[in-house]
């Protein structure tokens, strides 16, 4: 059993981690938020986007961000995590590139999860996520290639660029407490069916299928569940 801490001063962490080698499972406890971290195997986007959607993946190297460090747990084999009740977020980079990461269940008492926290994840497959989540920030399942479908829970109120883009993802439910969807959200995602119960002019189409290639073609249905009473006289 390997034992450390993970919080946003180590000096008075109160968010622990655990990881038993036999089941393959890191189990974050303790309360608090999570530390921010740097992921040492991050893509590198050497050449920004443009109007013309050129996108650069030519390097891999390490990101180091100001007073971020790598997670102590980025070279254990990881099948399953398990996070405490009253920790309140997941850091930034925090679960990124465990490749053999295969579920996570985000409980109640996380209301943000950080950019790029589960990016790289290519093995995972099941996300649960609670009601109580408001955030889920850029690039956070990013190139999650294993995950096909997701809910995203009543009570989400942001999704990040690129949150859930390169992921193998075919249906996805947007809920009416969505009030901003940032560009490239499911860019290059195998989407089949996109159910939508947004209503706030910031969640449109283009929000949900843009992508950087042009030549990526998305082929979804949008059902939107308006109520009249969102409505307002011209």
């Amino acid at each position: 059993m390997v034992k450390g801490s993970s919080g946003a001063d180590e000096s008075k962490c109160n968010v622990k981690w655990k990881y038993d080698q036999s089941t393959q499972v890191l189990t974050i406890g303790g309360s608090g938020p999570m530390k921010n971290y740097t992921y040492e195997r991050r893509f590198w986007y050497s050449t920004a986007y443009t109007d013309s959607h050129y996108f650069d993946y030519g390097h891999v190297e390490c990101v180091q961000e100001l007073g971020h460090s790598i997670c102590p747990w980025s070279r254990l084999s990881i099948k399953k995590v398990i996070i405490g009740p009253d920790v309140k977020t997941i850091g930034s980079g925090a679960f990124a590139g465990l490749n053999e990461l295969e579920s996570v269940n985000i409980p109640e008492g996380i209301d943000f999860i950080g950019k790029g926290a589960f990016e790289f994840c290519s093995s995972l497959e099941s996300v649960d996520i609670s009601g109580n989540v408001k955030t889920i920030e850029d690039y956070a399942f990013f190139k999650c290639e294993s995950l096909k479908k997701v809910i995203i829970p009543e009570g989400v109120e942001k999704i990040g660029e690129s949150a859930f883009g390169y992921c193998g993802i075919n249906f996805v439910h947007l809920p009416s407490s969505l009030k901003e969807l940032n560009r490239y959200a499911f860019m290059g995602c195998p989407l089949e069916e996109i159910e939508a119960e947004c209503v706030h002019s910031k969640v449109t189409p283009d929000s949900l299928c843009s992508g950087y290639d042009p030549s990526v073609k998305i082929h979804a249905t949008i059902k939107y569940s308006l109520s009249t009473d969102e409505w307002q006289d011209s």
